[in-house]
């Protein structure tokens, strides 16, 4: 299950990731490709993942990857990732995905505290 919005006065993508299957695969993409197709160049991204269960030895982390790479290439410009307190072991393995693909992602506890990191930059 996920969800993708843009937020064109901030020029911002929003991203909401939880169990993720292959269905998911390219309406993802789809999505994502539809809502960057609206912002400018150098938007920001806030990618909520508190609920989301990710283990890199899973099929599901082919899928991560294949939207990772996506905003990669896409003109992104800051990320923050809403995580888990619990389960930051999550933002960690998907952190070390993202920067092998030349971005780094700032952790949050919450979609206010995300929303001020970006508002700020």
């Amino acid at each position: 299950m996920y969800k993708v919005d843009s937020d064109i006065a901030k020029n911002r993508l929003y991203i909401t990731l939880e169990a993720l299957d292959t269905n998911d695969v390219k309406p993802i993409v789809s999505d994502l490709n539809s809502n960057i197709s609206r912002l400018a160049p150098g938007f920001t991204c806030l990618v909520d993942i508190r609920t989301m269960k990710f283990d890199p030895q899973t099929k599901g982390s082919e899928y991560v990857e294949i939207i990772q790479g996506a905003l990669a290439d896409s003109g992104m410009s800051n990320v923050v990732r809403v995580i888990n307190k619990e389960d930051s072991n999550y933002h960690l393995s998907m952190d070390e995905l993202s920067v092998s693909l030349g971005y780094k992602a700032v952790p949050a506890y919450s979609i206010e505290e995300a929303e001020r990191i970006l508002d700020q930059k």
